[in-house]
């Protein structure tokens, strides 16, 4: 079977298991039984943000809290987080990734999640409402820019019965942190090539990173590759209302689609910009090795390949073998009904000239 037979087969068990498999689900779990508010402090910087936009100064240390509100008829326990923010690989900056040392970006100076003492959670009353509260203690070192994270407010998962599907609803706040008014400008730079996976299907992954402690907004991108040498875009992507945090990278994708990757030499142009007017460009080569494609299209599904293509002409002369017996088949039956019907036709005309023949002997006598 071929890794595209077997791409299908998946797909279709899969939606088969989704339809058939009995699932409950508690009413009451599908709507968002608490809520959650800031309440900002009097550094807030002004404008109408119901998020944390602080003017803070160097080791500043300060309390900021944040209403969770029960409006479910039972005892919750929430579970809290300060995340540092990062940009996913959708191009979105996110708040609700925990912090990993080995996973922030090089340029990162201060982790907000190093600036942030809580209770790791807090149980609410049915009802009612507790205050939750993140202990801030601002860098001793002063910095430009802002430093950029989030507050993450999340159920915490009940005990799981056979055959019951438990939803859970998390809130982000964000909370931005800026000692100054100083006017930074985002630098955004072409890290890595490398080529993988997304969803079984090939890709080529360039790692853009944002250097500068500021946030980029609506960023789009656009990336054309060639064959090294050749000016035909063999592979492209588009894409807009783009975002990064600061000092964050991401990876940005462009497909292969259902084509397996070819080892070679590629040329990737990139373009990119800002809604504040700052443009980027990149020229870059980069090698797909052999080893590196057949680690990718072996753990691939659905691709097309010179064995599917003999697949698909095998399945295309078969259905057109099926087809021309059918048709004969069917002519044959007709055949065969047009000669019986020609020979009751012929065993009438006999008894005919018979019983004429009959008649005409009577007549005689």
């Amino acid at each position: 079977m071929t890794k595209k037979l077997l791409f299908y087969v998946i797909t279709i068990f899969s939606l088969f298991s989704f339809f058939c498999v009995p699932q409950t689900v508690d009413a009451s779990e599908n709507t968002v039984d608490y809520s959650i508010s800031a309440n900002l402090p009097e550094n807030q910087r002004a404008g109408n943000a119901t998020y944390f936009d602080l003017t803070v100064t160097p080791g500043q240390e300060q309390e900021l809290t944040v209403n969770i509100f029960n409006s479910s008829d039972k005892e919750q326990t929430f579970i809290l987080e300060a995340n540092t923010a990062v940009t996913n690989n959708n191009g979105i900056i996110d708040y609700t990734r925990p912090d990993k040392k080995q996973e922030q970006d090089s340029t990162l100076l201060y982790a907000f999640s190093d600036l942030i003492t809580h209770d790791e959670t807090i149980i609410v009353g049915a009802n009612s409402n507790e205050v939750a509260i993140f202990k801030l203690n601002v860098p001793k070192a002063s910095f430009d820019g802002m430093i950029l994270g989030g507050f993450h407010v999340r159920q915490e998962t009940p005990e799981r019965t056979e055959g019951q599907i438990n939803n859970t609803y998390s809130y982000a706040l964000g909370v931005v942190l800026r000692e100054n008014e100083k006017e930074v400008t985002p630098d955004l730079k072409l890290i890595d090539i490398t080529s993988d996976l997304n969803n079984y299907r090939p890709q080529v992954s360039v790692n853009l990173q944002n250097v500068q402690p500021i946030n980029i907004q609506e960023l789009a991108i656009k990336a054309n590759i060639r064959k090294k040498g050749q000016d035909k875009v063999l592979k492209s992507s588009e894409k807009q209302g783009l975002s990064m945090a600061p000092n964050s990278n991401f990876d940005f994708a462009v497909s292969w689609e259902d084509q397996g990757l070819e080892a070679g030499e590629y040329e990737l142009e990139l373009s990119a910009n800002d809604q504040a007017g700052n443009d980027w460009y990149f020229e870059e080569s980069f090698t797909i090795t052999k080893e590196q494609a057949e680690t990718v299209n072996k753990s691939a599904l659905g691709l097309s390949s010179t064995e599917d293509s003999d697949d698909r002409f095998l399945y295309v002369l078969l259905g057109a073998v099926a087809v021309l017996i059918v048709l004969v088949l069917y002519f044959m039956r007709r055949q065969r009904a047009l000669v019986l019907q020609q020979e009751m036709l012929r065993k009438q005309r006999k008894r005919k000239k018979r019983r004429k023949k009959k008649n005409e002997n009577s007549t005689d006598k």
